[in-house]
C-alpha cells in the first residue's frame, strides 16, 4: 500500500478524476468488500465489524468466554473518532452453528453485511473453514484462540491474538519431562485440526528431550468410550496423558481416566482453561494441566486496570461466573486490536483495515500486541495452570526465545 503528500494527491485526482468516474460507471460490481458505514437513530454514523462464532451446536459452551470478552470490550468501547467524526460500532452476529459449512455460510453472511473486519473464531477449525472466503472478500480477521499455524499462512488478511501450536506444544512438552514425566501417551481427535497439530508438535519436541511415547490413540469428536484406550495406557505405566480436546471431549477422557483408577497426569491445552470442563468432570477434572495465554496477576497498565474493575460486575450482570479465562481475555484483546486500528484510520476501508492492524503496537491484556510478518502476535510467554479446588491455578510461568 501507498500513500501520497496532499499535493502529489491534488496532482494524481486532476489527471484521473474523469477516467476515475469512467470506472464508477461502468464497473457495477466488484470483488472488494466495501465496508458499510450507516446512519444510526443517533448522530453517530455506524461502523459494522463482525462477530463470526459457535453461538449454537457443540462448541458454543466452551466458545461463550471468548464471546463474553469481545461483547465486553464492545461495551466498553463502542464508539469511535475517525477524523473528527463520531461512529457507533456495531457487533454483526453470524453463528457458525459449530460446522465447518456453517462457518463458511457465516463468514458469507459477514461480506453481504459490509462489516470493515471480522473477530474470531473459536476452534482452529472453524477459524480455517471461514478464512479463505473472509480473505477472498478481503476482509481484515482478527483471531482470539485459534492456535493452528495454518489460519494466518500466505494471508495478508488473517492476524490472531493467541501464541501458535509449536510454542504451546514445546512448552507442555519441556514441563512434562523436567517435571520426571518420561513416558506419556497421546490421544488425538482426528477431526480436529488443533489437536492433530498440537500432538504432532508434543511429539517432536518430547521425543527430541527424551521422553517416550508408549501409547498413542486417535478418535473422533463426540466418541464416549475411552476405557479400552485407558487400559492400554495402563498396561503401559504412561505417566502423563496428552489430550488436547474439546471441553466434551475433554471432560469424558478425564473421565475415563479416574475410572479406569490411572495415576497419570492428564493435559491439554487452553481448551480446558473452561468452567465447563470443571462442571461437567465434577471432581474429576482436579489436577488436570494445561497451557493458557493469560495471568491475571499481570503487572496492570491503565487498560488492564479498567478491564479488571469493570469485567466482575459485567459477567456478573448477565447472568455468567465472574472468572476470567485466557479464552475471555483473548476475546477482548481480538476486539480491541480492531478498535485500535479503528482509531488511527484515516478513511473508512477495508484495506485501511488491515494496514492499520499489521502497524499496531500497544499494550493488551495477554501482553503486547504486535504482529509478525505472518499476522501472529508476538509471543513466546506460556502459563501452565492446574485445576485446583475447582479453581484454576498458576503452577509455572515459561518463555522461549
Amino acid at each position: 500500500m501507498f500513500y501520497f503528500t496532499s499535493k502529489t494527491k491534488k496532482f494524481l485526482f486532476k489527471s484521473v478524476a474523469a477516467f476515475v468516474a469512467f470506472l464508477l460507471i461502468t464497473l457495477t460490481s466488484c470483488v472488494r468488500n466495501v465496508a458499510r458505514v450507516e446512519s444510526s437513530n443517533s448522530t453517530a454514523k455506524v461502523i459494522n465489524i463482525g462477530l463470526i462464532e459457535p453461538l449454537t451446536g457443540i462448541e458454543s459452551s466452551a466458545a461463550i468466554d471468548e464471546i463474553n470478552g469481545i461483547k465486553f470490550a464492545n461495551w466498553l468501547y463502542n464508539t469511535v473518532n475517525i477524523n473528527g467524526e463520531e461512529y457507533r460500532i456495531k457487533l454483526i452476529e453470524a453463528d457458525n452453528e459449530s460446522s465447518t459449512d456453517g462457518a463458511r455460510t457465516a463468514a458469507q453472511k459477514l461480506i453481504d453485511e459490509k462489516v470493515i473486519a471480522a473477530i474470531g473464531s473459536y476452534s482452529s477449525s472453524l477459524s480455517l473453514a471461514a478464512i479463505n472466503t473472509l480473505q477472498n472478500a478481503r476482509i481484515p480477521t482478527v483471531s482470539a484462540t485459534s492456535t493452528h499455524p495454518r489460519l494466518t499462512y500466505n494471508n495478508d488478511y488473517s492476524f490472531r491474538i493467541c501464541p501458535i501450536d509449536p510454542l504451546i506444544a514445546t512448552i507442555i512438552a519441556n514441563y512434562v519431562y523436567k517435571n520426571g514425566y518420561e513416558t506419556s501417551a497421546i490421544l488425538t481427535c482426528r477431526n480436529s485440526e488443533n489437536s492433530t497439530s498440537l500432538t504432532n508438535f508434543f511429539r517432536m519436541a518430547y521425543t527430541k528431550l527424551g521422553g517416550k511415547i508408549v501409547v498413542e490413540h486417535t478418535f473422533n469428536s463426540g466418541d464416549s468410550n475411552f476405557d479400552q484406550v485407558m487400559e492400554r495406557i495402563k498396561q503401559s505405566g504412561a505417566e502423563f496423558i496428552f489430550a488436547p480436546s474439546s471441553v466434551i471431549d475433554g471432560s469424558k477422557i478425564i473421565d475415563a481416566s479416574r475410572k479406569a483408577g490411572l495415576n497419570a497426569k492428564v493435559g491439554a491445552s487452553d481448551t480446558w482453561e473452561s468452567l465447563s470442563l470443571i462442571n461437567s468432570s465434577s471432581s474429576n477434572a482436579e489436577g488436570a494441566i494445561f497451557a493458557t495465554f493469560y495471568n491475571e496477576r499481570n503487572i496492570g497498565t491503565e487498560e488492564t486496570e479498567k478491564f479488571k474493575k469493570e469485567i466482575g460486575g459485567y459477567l456478573s450482570f448477565n447472568g455468567f461466573d465472574t472468572t476470567v479465562t485466557s479464552n475471555l481475555a483473548c476475546g477482548y484483546d481480538a476486539y480491541m486490536a480492531v478498535y485500535r486500528a479503528l482509531e488511527n484510520m484515516t478513511k473508512i476501508d477495508n484495506e485501511e483495515m488491515r494496514f492499520r492492524i499489521d502497524d499496531l503496537q500497544y499494550n493488551g491484556l495477554t501482553g503486547e500486541i504486535r504482529f509478525d510478518e505472518n499476522g501472529d502476535a508476538i509471543r513466546n510467554t506460556i502459563y501452565i495452570k492446574e485445576i485446583k479446588n475447582k479453581h484454576f491455578t498458576l503452577l509455572e510461568t515459561t518463555s522461549i526465545n
